[in-house]
């Protein structure tokens, strides 16, 4: 991850980025870390409450009990902490997660998909003010890319691995074609949020927009695995129903992890 801001600003985000890759900062003792993470808990939960458009640094230290310089001298801008809270709520519920696939599979990518959206759906407010902000056309760049790793990244260790295979598509590019997974998530998101998509009917809107986008990238056997899938979406359901059954209860038993620790910001 890295930001894209010109001058000051650029190595400002960078060092949010270094703390986002590496998590140092979470494992540190004393006030000052557990400054930090109050700072990003209040800004996860009034993000929440009152959307990005809203969200200001001198209101979340008030909600935090810092000052304002104390807020500026750990994130230094509104969008570090914006693009750290984001990051913060998926990971801090993503780390209690004991996959049942590898990462670097088309199953594995798709459980942790599923996973992470059927949690997202049990906080919509979050899951409403984060697909709002992915579309604003105000939001920062370094903000979308945040968002789009945490929406397509799971395909990463997949589509490299297809990539080096030969199983992409001629110019296809990996990290395009995540961008391009993640604008589809999103999308799908958004028309949820404007009540368009039924709930009983958002995985499979979910799974359809993304198994489609990566068939038109694929060939060989990896477009036949994604085939299968497509097929087994639009008949029975039997292998993506077993995966989302897998997703539920790893979803259930990372919120009571979760729900045990000081860090929660459920």
């Amino acid at each position: 991850m890295s930001g894209r801001q010109a001058g000051g600003n650029a190595k400002s985000f960078d060092s949010v980025a270094m703390q986002l890759s590496d998590r140092r900062w979470e494992g540190e003792q004393g006030a000052i870390a557990e400054r930090r993470r109050r700072i990003i808990r209040e800004a996860t939960r009034l993000i929440a409450q009152d959307g990005f458009e809203k969200f200001n640094l001198r209101g979340l230290a008030q909600r935090a009990d810092v000052s304002l310089r104390t807020v500026f001298n750990a994130f230094q801008n509104r969008e570090n902490v914006i693009a750290l809270s984001i990051w913060y709520y998926f990971e801090s519920f993503d780390r209690y997660i004991v996959h049942s696939t590898p990462s670097d599979t088309l199953a594995g990518a798709i459980e942790r998909l599923v996973t992470t959206h059927l949690r997202a759906r049990r906080v919509e407010g979050q899951m409403r003010a984060t697909t709002a902000l992915y579309f604003s056309p105000t939001a920062h760049p370094s903000i979308r890319k945040v968002m789009q790793d945490i929406g397509g990244g799971f395909f990463r260790g997949w589509l490299r691995a297809i990539s080096q295979a030969g199983h992409l598509k001629p110019g296809v590019d990996v990290e395009r074609l995540i961008v391009s997974i993640a604008n589809a998530e999103y999308a799908v998101n958004h028309e949820w949020s404007l009540g368009l998509i039924p709930r009983t009917e958002f995985l499979f809107r979910l799974l359809e927009a993304t198994l489609l986008l990566l068939s038109g990238g694929t060939t060989g056997d990896a477009r036949s695995q994604i085939e299968r899938l497509l097929g087994d979406l639009y008949n029975n359901g039997r292998v993506l129903g077993e995966m989302i059954k897998i997703a539920r209860r790893h979803v259930k038993n990372a919120e009571a992890a979760l729900s045990s620790k000081r860090f929660d910001v459920a």
